[in-house]
C-alpha cells in the first residue's frame, strides 16, 4: 500500500508539471508574492513545499498544516528601501480529528511615491498589495496529506483600490518520516484586477518540491536537504 501511495504522489506531481511546461509562453512580470513568507522558509531559499509542518504552510503548502500538534503563530516584518516594508502573519490551529485550519496574511506596500507627469510633480501616493488567507489541511490517508487556500488578493494606488479571490492546491507526502514531497498549485482559479480601466490577471504557479530529513533525537539536532522547482506564468 506504501509503495502504491509513492506511486500515485508521483504520478500526480508528473502531470502538473506537464501541464505547466506544455503551457504557452507569456512575457510579463511573475507574481510578486513569489518572494516568499517566514524567515525559516526565506533563509532556506524557499525550499520550503515539501518541509512545512508549521503555519507558514498556509503560503508554502496548505497541505502541511496537517502535521501541526499545537497552535502556532508566525510573524514576519521586513523593512526595505524607499520607505517600502514586506510583512506577513499567520496563525494556525489543530482541531482533533477534523484537520487544522489556518489564517494568514502578507503584504508589500510602498508609501510616498512621488507622481509625476510631463508639466511636473502630481503629488505622492501610496502602493499596496496584499493576499489574505483562509487554510484548511488535513490527512488523507496515511502519509498523504491535502490542503487548500481560499484567499483574497487585494491592490491599490493612491484612491483606487481592485479585490480579486483564487484558490490554491497543495499535496504533501512523507515516506518513513525521511522523504517528503510536495506539490502547491497557487492560483489555480482565480479573478482579474481591475484598477481602473485595465484588468490584470492573477499569474498561477506551480511548486514542486522534495526534502530529505536526519534527525539525531539524542544529540537533538537535524538535517533537512531541500529543493523547489517553480513553474509560474
Amino acid at each position: 500500500m506504501r509503495r502504491a501511495t509513492v506511486v500515485t504522489v508521483l504520478l500526480v506531481v508528473a502531470i502538473i508539471a506537464q501541464i505547466a511546461t506544455a503551457a504557452e509562453p507569456q512575457a510579463g512580470r511573475e507574481s510578486l508574492f513569489l518572494l516568499g513568507a517566514g524567515a525559516r522558509a526565506l533563509g532556506m531559499g524557499g525550499a520550503h513545499v515539501a518541509v512545512v509542518d508549521h503555519a507558514e504552510g498556509v503560503f508554502w503548502n496548505p497541505a502541511g498544516l496537517s502535521l501541526l500538534e499545537h497552535r502556532e503563530l508566525n510573524l514576519m516584518h521586513v523593512s526595505l528601501y524607499e520607505e517600502t516594508s514586506y510583512d506577513f502573519a499567520a496563525a494556525a490551529w489543530p482541531i482533533l480529528d477534523f484537520g487544522t485550519v489556518g489564517i494568514a496574511g502578507v503584504r508589500l506596500g510602498s508609501n510616498n511615491i512621488e507622481f509625476r507627469d510631463k508639466y511636473g510633480p502630481l503629488g505622492n501616493y501610496d502602493y499596496s498589495t496584499g493576499q489574505y488567507w483562509v487554510s484548511y489541511g488535513r490527512g488523507i490517508y496515511r502519509s498523504l496529506h491535502g490542503g487548500i487556500n481560499f484567499k483574497l488578493i487585494n491592490e491599490s494606488l493612491g484612491n483606487l483600490s481592485a479585490t480579486t479571490a483564487s484558490i490554491d492546491l497543495g499535496l504533501l507526502c512523507r515516506f518513513w518520516d525521511m522523504i517528503s514531497v510536495g506539490a502547491n498549485y497557487q492560483d489555480a482559479m482565480s479573478g482579474k484586477l481591475k484598477l481602473l480601466s485595465v484588468e490584470e490577471e492573477i499569474p498561477s504557479n506551480i511548486k514542486i518540491g522534495m526534502a530529505v530529513h536526519w534527525r539525531n533525537e539524542e544529540a537533538k539536532y537535524g538535517i533537512i536537504a531541500a529543493g523547489d522547482i517553480d513553474m509560474t506564468e
